[in-house]
Order: structure tokens, then C-alpha cells, then sequence
């Protein structure tokens, strides 16, 4: 072989060297070119909404189960206090109606602070309308219900733009975080003959109130709306009728809408 070499040096494939081996892949015509991302599945979907929802929902069961003792401690009827759970689907809307209704207040009353407490809502649905752009008509009009600050931040921060993915994603987040706290507000009811009385709705309630509320300031207008909406409430705490409670959502909307246009 070495003489069969020597006597061919113009032969293209000698003049590089008398090497048998091949560079790797060379031998074969074509490497193994990488394998692509898998696209994502309705499987992977709920997997990690339940992933990422599981620690988030860890955090809302002593505030639900404390929503269940304050409905036991009201004047609302527990069954009527445990089917507002899942209706309002937010804390703070549930305390604020609950509040209002133990004060006295009417039953629009009630609805119409739970409606200007959830206002917020609107703005995450704009800001989420990309990703339901390409849903189905069922999906669009059914997903909406269950925008609240924990799906809205957790969806947020996900990238994948797969429609089916994200369906599955998004049924399965606010699917557990519903369920457990629709059931720690039930429990909390059960529980609420065996706490000890007097604590207090017509202080406990607006605290909690705006406890929640300062959990989610995240931005210069949502703290400006935060401080409004606590000092309104404690300043009509003594208005009839739950209306320090509405006073004090409405002037934190307003102060938070007004904050956001000029910044």
C-alpha cells in the first residue's frame, strides 16, 4: 500500500495523505443532523401549568380558609358564601362583597364593589388578547372567567405560542388553583363555628381588604391606587351600608387609572 502511494502523488485523494479514515460522517454522505425541538403538547401544557401553579396555590389556601371563617361569621348564608367563591373567583372581590352584604348593604351593592375591585381584570385580558387571538370561539369566550393576578402573571411569562399548548396550560393552572381554593373557603365555613367569636368583621374584613390589595402593586400607578384605595377605606369605614368598602375601591380604580395615563 505504501508503494501504491508513492507511485500515484497527482492523485487528488493521495495528495492529502495516505489516511483510511474518514472524517466523521464523511463515510455516510450526510451526518446526523440534530433532532428538532419536539412542538409542545396539550400534555406538556398541563403538566406545567400544574408545575407552575402548585407553589402559587400553596400561598392562597390560609387566605381562602380565612374567607370561609369571615362568611361563617357574616350574616351571608354559608351556602350562598361558598357558591361566591367560584362565582367571584378573586379574594379580594369575595371579602369586599362579603363585607358589604354584613354591613347592610344590598345585593347590588355588593356586586357593583366586586365589579370596580375586579376592574384590574379588564387590562390583563387586553394585554393577554395576543394569546387568544388564534383560540377557538368556545375558548375565547369561556378562558376569560379565569383571569385573575395568578394566571395572568404566571401565562405571562411563558413563551410558547402553541394554541392547543396553551389551552392545556391555561385549564390546568386556574383549574387547580380554583379547586383548592373554592374547597379551603368550604373548609373554612366548617371550621368557622369552632373559632373563637368576636373577630371582628367590620375591622377584620376592610384589612384584609386592603392587605390584598397591596400585594399587588407591581408599578408606580398600582401603589398610588393601593395607598388611595386604604386611606378612602379606613377614612368611610363609618358609612352605612358597606359603603366605606366602595368608596375606597372606587377611589383606588380612579387613582390608579389616572396614575397609569400620566406615567
Amino acid at each position: 500500500m505504501r508503494t501504491l502511494v508513492r507511485e500515484r502523488p497527482d492523485d487528488p485523494a493521495s495528495a492529502a495523505g495516505p489516511s483510511l479514515e474518514t472524517a466523521p460522517g464523511a463515510a455516510s454522505g450526510s451526518a446526523e443532523a440534530p433532532s428538532a425541538t419536539a412542538p409542545p403538547t396539550p400534555a406538556a401544557g398541563v403538566s406545567a401549568g400544574l408545575r407552575d401553579m402548585a407553589p402559587v396555590t400553596v400561598a392562597v389556601i390560609p387566605l381562602a380558609m380565612v374567607l370561609g371563617v369571615t362568611i361563617d361569621a357574616s350574616v351571608v348564608p354559608d351556602l350562598l358564601g361558598a357558591a361566591m367563591a367560584p362565582v367571584l373567583y378573586a379574594g379580594s372581590a369575595n371579602f369586599a362583597a362579603i363585607s358589604v352584604l354584613d354591613a347592610g348593604g344590598t345585593a347590588l351593592t355588593a356586586a357593583f364593589t366586586a365589579l370596580v375591585v375586579n376592574a384590574r381584570f379588564t387590562m390583563y385580558g387586553a394585554a393577554l388578547a395576543h394569546r387568544f387571538r388564534d383560540q377557538p370561539r368556545w375558548f375565547r369566550w369561556l378562558a376569560p372567567w379565569f383571569i385573575i393576578d395568578q394566571t395572568f402573571a404566571l401565562s405571562s411569562a411563558r413563551t410558547e405560542r402553541d394554541a392547543a399548548w396553551f389551552r392545556a396550560y391555561w385549564f390546568a393552572a386556574a383549574g387547580l388553583i380554583g379547586v383548592v381554593y373554592t374547597t379551603m373557603v368550604a373548609i373554612g365555613i366548617l371550621l368557622g363555628p369552632i373559632v373563637p367569636g368576636g373577630i371582628g368583621l367590620e375591622f377584620t374584613v376592610p384589612a384584609l381588604f386592603t392587605a390584598l390589595g397591596v400585594t399587588q402593586v407591581r408599578d408606580r400607578p398600582a401603589l398610588a391606587a393601593a395607598v388611595a384605595a386604604a386611606a378612602v377605606t379606613v377614612l368611610a369605614l363609618d358609612l352605612p351600608n358597606g359603603l366605606g368598602l366602595l368608596a375606597g375601591a372606587l377611589a383606588g380604580a380612579t387613582t390608579g387609572a389616572v396614575a397609569r395615563r400620566m406615567s
